[in-house]
C-alpha cells in the first residue's frame, strides 16, 4: 500500500475547508493522507498547492475520479468533504450524480440537513454533519459532529 491514511476529496476551497486542510496536515490527521481538492476558481489553486501534499483539480467530478485512484492505491475507501456554500449543493450534486456511491460524506454546509445532502448525492452515501470553527487551521479548533438520520 502506498498510503496508510484514508484518502479524502474536498469539494470546494471555502475558508473553512481550507482551514481544515491546513490544520489537518500540520496537526497530523491528514498528514500523509492523499488529499484532492476540487475547486473551479483557478486563483485559489496556488494557495492550495502551497500546502504541500494536495492535488488540485478544477471540478468536483475530477476530484471524485482522483479519489477513486487514491482509493485503489490505498486499498481502502475514501471520504468526501463538502466545503461549498449551501446554495451550491444543487450544482455540485448535478455534477456528481451517482458518483459518490456509499462513501462517507462530511458536510460542513451550514443549515443543510443531512438527509437533503444524501438525497442530492444519490441517496446511497452516509452523511456526517460537522460544524468546525476557524481555529482548526492551527490545530486548535473544535468541531460539533452528528450522523445524519438514516445513515
Amino acid at each position: 500500500m502506498e498510503h496508510t491514511r484514508t484518502p479524502l476529496a474536498i469539494i470546494g476551497d471555502n475558508t473553512m475547508g481550507h482551514a481544515i486542510v491546513r490544520g489537518g496536515q500540520a496537526g497530523g490527521p491528514l498528514g500523509g493522507a492523499p488529499v484532492v481538492v476540487g475547486e473551479p476558481d483557478l486563483v485559489k489553486h496556488g494557495r492550495l498547492r502551497a500546502l504541500g501534499n494536495v492535488t488540485v483539480v478544477t471540478s468536483a467530478l475530477e476530484a471524485i475520479e482522483r479519489l477513486a485512484e487514491f482509493e485503489r492505491r490505498a486499498g481502502r475507501p475514501g471520504q468526501v468533504l463538502l466545503a461549498v456554500k449551501p446554495q451550491m449543493l444543487g450544482a455540485v450534486s448535478a455534477e456528481l450524480a451517482g458518483r459518490v456511491g456509499e462513501r462517507v460524506v462530511i458536510s460542513i454546509l451550514a443549515g443543510m440537513p443531512g438527509h437533503r445532502v444524501r438525497e442530492a448525492l444519490g441517496g446511497r452515501c452516509r452523511v456526517v454533519r460537522a460544524m468546525p470553527n476557524l481555529p482548526a487551521k492551527i490545530g486548535h479548533g473544535a468541531t460539533a459532529v452528528c450522523m445524519a438520520a438514516g445513515t
